[in-house]
């Protein structure tokens, strides 16, 4: 009786490894999503922080949002006591453990041509794309200028 008690033990192992899932998604990797309160047609910034958890770069090849007719990733520069916002266009890439921070004064997306009234409370969605096939959908939240 002995192996068949072992082959038991074997056969209910096996369907236990079976029931953990091996594909677990990775933790989100956006955090501190927000936007600034804009009428409709209007452009507003968009900050937050993108955090790689995975063991190779990431690239963020496209941003966009089903709220706004565009998104671009932009750059705040300070010259002379004068800020001036620049579009960057290379991808965005991130290291292996690594974040991207779009912080106010600084890099940022803009959302430009909003479909709808951005009120503080409501929130909009955004999208980023990586160049390995990945997407995420995410809130913003909007706060107050």
């Amino acid at each position: 009786m002995k192996p068949i008690r072992n082959l038991t033990l074997v056969a209910v192992a096996i369907a236990a490894a079976a029931c953990v899932r091996m594909d677990r998604e990775p933790a989100a990797p956006v955090h501190d999503v927000w936007v600034t309160a804009a009428d409709s047609g209007a452009s507003t910034p968009a900050h937050l922080t993108f955090v790689n958890h995975d063991s190779i770069s990431v690239k963020i090849v496209s941003w966009s949002s089903p709220d706004a007719q565009s998104v671009e990733w932009h750059m705040t520069m300070n010259s002379g006591g004068t800020s001036t916002m620049m579009p960057l266009t290379s991808p965005a890439e991130v290291l292996p453990g690594d974040s991207l921070l779009l912080v106010p004064g600084a890099q940022h997306l803009m959302v430009t041509g909003l479909k709808h009234r951005a009120a503080v409370g409501d929130s909009i969605t955004l999208v980023i794309a990586t160049d390995r096939g990945r997407s995420w959908r995410f809130g913003a939240k909007v706060r107050a200028p």
